[in-house]
């Protein structure tokens, strides 16, 4: 005979000890079970790794779903709930699960995929994503949108999202649409603390403000960025991809820098024309430096470069321009660092 054991009757003590066992796959169903069971599972358990859960919604008209990723003692998961339409829905290999009087489909596709289904995807959201982060005492930490042709759909999915809190640490947009507010309204909508990603062809004509104090931005495919909007963000690391400025614009930013603007720099990457030394660097108080030996520069904790030969130029700080020429012919890619870097080295010949 099966006897089924009485998990949520133990004592605390034990109960605790049940929980630091279980991964957070298990821990997140064991939630779901019932009221009780989630304020146990909450109240009991304890992140036992430096790292928290980052949990990751992707707004996707064809497909949305929320990632958790988690880290163990074999480094870092994913779990993901996709978040499909109802008429989507198999045939076989069909659970219902039932929480706060929402019985819904889950196909379990493999240990860290399900894939859940409703008659709209914004209310499995609205369920399962509260639902996470109560339990796990997290927050959206990033939001992934793909614009469509349907602009109520990413107003709505954005406007939900930003509801249930005041900020996000990364955004990131691509796609295409059909009518720029939509870009606009996400980008307004959405207040970033840290990281921002845009990558949506628009025509020369949109015009947006650029006012970004964040660790890293990265923009593609941005033919209407002007040098204002570049001296409007004061970033700590800038890439920007598909669009040339020229030398005469990059020597206005030059000086801006030189001035005292953009305090929170480390390193700018951008494409520019063929660049022309002697505009480049017109006005400025600089030289050309070269070493017999490569020298670090720590971007970020993840990212370490390696500057050889560098022009470079003093202010309150010393900047250095890397790869102004190639082998062949001047570079297209304007690309300088700051000093000190991310670990406090200083500049040093």
């Amino acid at each position: 005979m099966c006897v089924a054991f009485p998990l949520l009757r133990l004592p605390s003590v034990a109960f605790r000890e049940v929980v630091r066992l279980l991964d957070l796959n298990t821990l997140i169903k064991l939630g779901l079970c019932s009221e009780r069971s989630k304020r146990l599972v909450k109240h009991n358990h304890i992140n036992h790794h430096s790292k928290k859960p980052i949990l990751t919604m992707i707004l996707n008209p064809l497909s949305s779903y929320i990632t958790i990723q988690y880290f163990d003692e074999y480094g870092s998961k994913n779990l993901n709930f996709m978040l499909s339409d109802l008429s989507l829905l198999p045939r076989d290999d069909i659970q219902y699960w039932n929480f706060k009087g929402f019985c819904f489909p889950v196909h379990v596709a493999s240990e860290h995929l399900y894939q859940t289904y409703w008659v709209n995807w914004i209310t499995g959201a609205k369920i399962l994503v509260p639902y996470m982060t109560d339990l796990l005492n997290i927050r959206i930490h990033e939001l992934y949108i793909k614009l469509s042709y349907e602009f109520s759909y990413s107003m709505n999915a954005v406007d939900w999202a930003m509801s249930c809190q005041d900020s996000v640490h990364s955004l990131q947009v691509e796609g295409r649409c059909s009518d720029e507010r939509e870009l606009n309204y996400a980008m307004d909508k959405c207040k970033v603390t840290d990281f921002l990603y845009l990558n949506v062809p628009t025509s020369v004509s949109f015009q947006r403000d650029m006012n970004f104090q964040l660790n890293k931005i990265h923009l593609v495919n941005t033919p209407w960025l002007t040098i204002d909007n570049l001296l409007q963000l004061d970033c700590c690391e800038i890439i920007i991809e598909r669009k040339r400025f020229t030398s005469k614009v990059m020597n206005r930013y030059l000086k801006s820098w030189i001035n005292g603007g953009h305090p929170k720099l480390r390193k700018l990457s951008v494409g520019i024309e063929p660049i022309r030394l002697n505009v480049l660097t017109e006005g400025l108080d600089g030289a050309l430096v070269r070493r017999q030996e490569r020298r670090q520069y720590v971007v970020n904790e993840k990212e370490t470069v390696w500057i050889g030969d560098s022009w470079d130029i003093r202010g309150d700080q010393v900047a250095s321009i890397l790869g102004y020429e190639t082998e062949f012919s001047p570079s297209k890619t304007f690309s300088m660092v700051v000093w000190p870097d991310f670990e406090g080295n200083m500049y040093d010949l």
